[in-house]
């Protein structure tokens, strides 16, 4: 059974190429989780599975970072999934990786049911493998062009270019006359005080989220979905997380672990309200794999709780 965008004949080609690793596929389900890719769980007969994870066109450069960012990640010791192949060298479609399903489930499906021990230590690891992903070497800012480059020479100009996008499409966002003010105002007060002197490319997990870590018997199993990864300071990954998470038992577990590294609350909400302007252009439109967009407000507390801040 196929999504009715995904092909039976991109299925076949990707079942194909893994039984030729000695695999033999028995069963194949959609899964429905997620909003970028479409997913497939192929199970073979020896109860393996592996995830079909597949880029819709808006998203197809995808191909040329996540795969090696996947695999070079997965060589130091971080608990990111086992890429098997890719779509690259054949023509196809759609693009796509495969990779060793990581066993569990999402965090987000317990987050609020665990014990706060369970939240810290789960933290803890988590933090322990971001610092591992931080080992890749990369060049340049903001979104990747590859594995190794960011699209931008200097972390002021992807700042300064987000934020100058992001207010031309203020108005998506919807806000009052008076929030767009604040808003406006707040980068312009603001911006030079976050970003002058910063000169670091670290490898940020900008999708950082519940829904993207993995969890098994109350331990971290793995992280998962790095298309939106990018190159620049870890401030960024932060507030993405605020923006997401908000005053969340997770966050606040992680916020400890972003403090040790002298990392601001005041950091934190710029590059959360930052995440939201980032966004905006695109709130007209549906989602990636199709699906319809969920209110920004609801997807996004920690910005919105920034701009109320303000």
């Amino acid at each position: 059974m196929t999504s009715r965008i995904i092909s039976q004949t991109l299925l076949n080609s990707i079942i194909h190429d893994l039984e030729s690793k000695n695999e033999k596929i028995i069963k194949v389900e959609e899964i429905f989780t997620g909003v970028m890719t479409y997913k497939f769980e192929l199970i073979t007969d020896s109860n393996k599975s592996f995830i079909a994870r597949i880029y819709p066109k808006s998203i197809g450069s995808t191909i040329h970072y996540e795969p090696d960012l996947i695999r070079n990640a997965h060589l130091l010791g971080a608990r990111v999934p086992q890429i098997i192949f890719d779509s690259r060298g054949k023509i196809h479609t759609y693009d796509f990786i495969v990779y060793r399903k990581i066993l569990g489930e999402t965090l987000a499906k317990s987050v609020n049911t665990l014990e706060l021990k369970d939240i810290i230590s789960i933290s803890d690891n988590l933090f322990n493998n971001l610092s591992i992903l931080r080992k890749i070497t990369l060049n340049g800012f903001g979104p990747l062009v590859n594995a190794s480059q960011g699209a931008f020479d200097t972390w002021q100009s992807f700042i300064n270019s987000s934020i100058e996008e992001g207010i031309k499409n203020l108005a998506n966002l919807e806000l009052s006359d008076k929030d767009n003010k604040k808003v406006i105002n707040y980068f312009s007060e603001n911006k030079f005080i976050f970003i002058e002197g910063k000169k670091t490319s670290n490898l940020i997990w900008s999708d950082i989220s519940t829904d993207n870590i993995i969890i098994d018997r109350n331990q971290l199993s793995g992280m998962i979905d790095f298309d939106s990864a990018m190159a620049g300071e870890i401030a960024l990954e932060a507030g993405y997380l605020y923006a997401r998470e908000a005053k969340s038992i997770f966050f606040i577990a992680m916020k400890r672990k972003y403090d040790s590294l002298g990392i601001t609350f005041d950091e934190i909400k710029f590059y959360s309200l930052l995440r939201l302007l980032r966004i905006s252009k695109y709130l007209n439109t549906n989602l990636p794999n199709g699906a319809i967009r969920e209110n920004p407000r609801a997807i996004f507390p920690g910005a919105f709780q920034t701009i109320n801040s303000l």
